[in-house]
């Protein structure tokens, strides 16, 4: 990674139990950022995809640069994909807001 060290051990003890305790008690998951650090790990790759299979909607960013797990996860048929841009932007948070209002409603 450049300059950078990815310490997996200590990025694991913080984001594992995040993810777990979201899991359990969030209406809402968000995850800030997946990136290709973050991939390193094996064990938040398997509790990404376990978040994924389950009811809570999830709202996360990615990087935008190609990587296969994240292309096989941009590539699900249950995901919506939008590209931050300078023109959506600020509307973004509303959008994302209405979606996930509108997913968390209780049935008539």
């Amino acid at each position: 990674m450049g300059r950078y060290h990815v310490n997996v051990s200590t990025f694991e003890q913080i984001a594992l139990p995040a993810l777990d305790c979201a899991a359990a008690h969030a209406d809402v998951i968000v995850v800030d950022e997946i990136g290709r650090m973050e991939l390193f790990s094996d064990a938040f790759v398997s509790r990404l995809e376990k978040l994924l299979a389950s009811p809570h909607p999830l709202v996360a960013t990615a990087q935008l640069a190609p990587h296969p797990l994240l292309d096989d996860l941009k590539a699900r048929e249950d995901i919506e994909l939008v590209t931050v841009s300078e023109t959506n932007r600020d509307s973004l948070a509303a959008r994302v807001a209405s979606r996930l209002i509108a997913d968390l409603a209780c049935p008539p």
